[in-house]
């Protein structure tokens, strides 16, 4: 760019005046070579983009032209390994495969087959047919509207790289297998289809999953709660919302405490339209428990139920036992098993009838036990006993009540809070082992290194037997 200077003489005054002359065509042509340079790259750039195109996905065909359990398992299965994306799979699959599946459907139950630390898809087999008639039952009882497709339905077990895990013996790697079972409909030329009412079913408990999780691993005990509530199919009495309200508050203290999976971090291992259960494991294990734990959702006229088992232990006040207000006996004082005589027991419950019974105890070789009945109370001793004269003397191995039992009562005299007893409402029975509907009403102790159980039936939404016993086919912790 040039400047000129240029002197003029106005009213007798010089003035300067700088005039630019400005470089607007070279500018101009500047910007036309660029432009160039830029068409000519825009141009180059599709050429190679066209080149690289990837052709469409495609699932392998029969002779016949048609897909098959194995190429329809093996596309998704591309998809869970990220081979390929979850849309290009579902483009792939025919329409008359996926009638009605929508791709947010498919993409939902993708994730939900997926490990949650991205770990491939190894291997894959059919389930043995006893599981499948299981499975297959299952769904037929509590889903009508798919008994159909449940029965014409192939159910495969997907099978998840160990990763880094270490396997030292055949059992150590049966407990390490980390797999998910799932489900190929066929229709009635036995070609393979993805139901879309099917992956609806399982998609509506898979997202309830996840809330459940969310809630444990936020220690939402307020959502942990309705979560719960949501077994039931109308608004419960107060005593069953405090009943899911102390749940929640163990559950969460356990899955802190106790659960090395982190809850979101739980891997489906079975995944169907009326049940999804998740493995997880265990931080600690004693020698008799395995180090995987499962987590059921259930799904049944529209409600769905979470079977989160809980090891509940024997409350120390139910180990005693009342005659009315008056302490009758104890399994056990202090953490000692004491020897107890008939004389008190005759005086308040009668003369009882006694009889030697088969039982052995592992710990002492030629121990001797009793049957003392009475109406109010049967009881199985270790020690002496004499049917003829009505005495006996030993430690208590098991005791029941039974429906004649109105005056006896465990933990505490009838009908207080912590009591336990004949007839008492499960809701009652519940308040003290919220978690006993999960273990069948069998609750476990130990003292002293002796197993025991706590034993409740119902009928009728009442307790109506309640026992207390040794356990001696199992080993001691």
């Amino acid at each position: 760019m040039k400047l000129r200077t240029i002197k003029t003489h106005k009213n007798g005054q010089t003035e300067r005046i700088v005039l630019r002359i400005s470089a607007v065509f070279c500018g101009l042509l500047i910007m036309l070579s660029m432009l160039s340079g830029c068409l000519s790259l825009n141009l180059n750039s599709n050429n190679r983009t066209e080149n690289k195109a990837k052709l469409p996905y495609k699932i392998n065909t029969n002779a016949d032209g048609e897909i098959t359990d194995i190429s329809l398992l093996s596309a998704m299965i591309d998809s869970i390994n990220h081979i390929v994306s979850v849309p290009e799979v579902y483009a792939a699959i025919p329409e008359v495969s996926k009638t009605d599946l929508s791709l947010n459907d498919f993409s939902l139950y993708i994730e939900a087959m997926s490990h949650p630390e991205k770990k491939e898809i190894i291997e894959y087999r059919r389930v043995p047919d006893d599981l499948k008639r299981q499975i297959t039952v299952g769904i037929s009882t509590t889903l009508s509207g798919l008994a159909l497709e449940a029965e014409s339905t192939e159910y495969y077990e997907l099978i998840f790289s160990k990763g880094d895990q270490a396997v030292s013996s055949e059992t150590d790697q049966a407990e390490k297998t980390v797999s998910t079972i799932i489900g190929i409909q066929h229709d009635a030329e036995g070609r393979p289809y993805l139901s879309a009412h099917w992956i609806e079913e399982v998609n509506q408990i898979y997202e309830f999953s996840r809330f459940y999780f969310r809630a444990l691993s936020d220690r939402d005990k307020e959502m942990l709660a309705w979560l719960l509530l949501q077994a039931y199919p109308e608004q419960v009495e107060d005593k069953i919302s405090q009943i899911e309200n102390n749940k929640a508050q163990l559950l969460i203290d356990y899955y802190r405490l106790s659960i090395e999976t982190e809850p979101l971090n739980s891997v489906v291992h079975l995944l169907m339209p009326n049940s999804i259960e998740y493995r997880q494991e265990l931080t600690t294990i004693t020698n008799d428990q395995k180090n995987i734990r499962t987590c059921t959702f259930k799904q049944n006229n529209n409600l769905i139920s979470v079977s989160d088992p809980y090891p509940e232990k024997i409350k120390n006040q139910h180990l005693n036992l009342y005659y009315e207000d008056d302490f009758l006996l104890s399994w056990s004082s202090n953490g000692v098993r004491e020897l107890y005589y008939s004389d008190k027991f005759n005086s308040l419950l009668g003369e009882p009838k006694i009889e030697k019974i088969e039982m052995e105890d592992p710990l002492q070789t030629g121990a001797v036990f009793w049957q003392i009945q009475y109406d109010q109370l049967t009881l199985i001793i270790k020690g002496l006993g004499d049917p003829k004269s009505n005495v006996w003397s030993g430690i208590v191995e098991q005791l029941e009540l039974n429906e004649k039992s109105d005056k006896l009562s465990l933990g505490s005299a009838k009908g207080k809070t912590d009591s336990l007893y004949y007839g008492m409402d499960l809701n009652d029975f519940c308040m003290n082992y919220p978690f006993s509907p999960e273990s069948n009403f069998v609750i476990s102790g130990n003292q002293q290194g002796t197993k025991m159980e706590l034993i409740v039936q119902t009928e009728n939404s009442k307790i109506v037997r309640i026992i207390i016993r040794a356990v001696y086919d199992q080993a001691s912790t």
